[in-house]
């Protein structure tokens, strides 16, 4: 329902990490080997980094007038919803 830019950088990088079940790399076989602290600390990094955008776009998405949410197709009750959502729920 939030829409993110599609430039590169941060911001693109972040749809696509958003876009990403946050457990895709816990299901391995047996016989990978498992992945050491800096994998473990990049991936921790990355998901607090799309916790943090998603808290930015809910709070802008709840300031928004009705002007721009009927640009955006979104009633208000509909962003109000988004809005209250926790940070882990995407």
């Amino acid at each position: 329902m939030i829409r993110t830019d599609s430039h590169s950088g941060l911001t693109g990088r972040l749809s696509a990490v958003a876009a990403l079940p946050v457990r895709a790399g816990l299901n391995r076989h047996r016989h990978q080997a498992e992945p050491g602290l800096a994998t473990w600390f990049e991936r921790a990094t990355e998901l607090l980094l799309v916790w943090s955008e998603r808290v930015r776009q809910r709070r802008e998405l709840a300031r928004f007038d009705d002007h721009l949410l009927r640009d955006i197709g979104v009633t208000r009750a509909e962003a109000l919803a988004e809005a209250a959502k926790p940070f882990w729920r995407a």
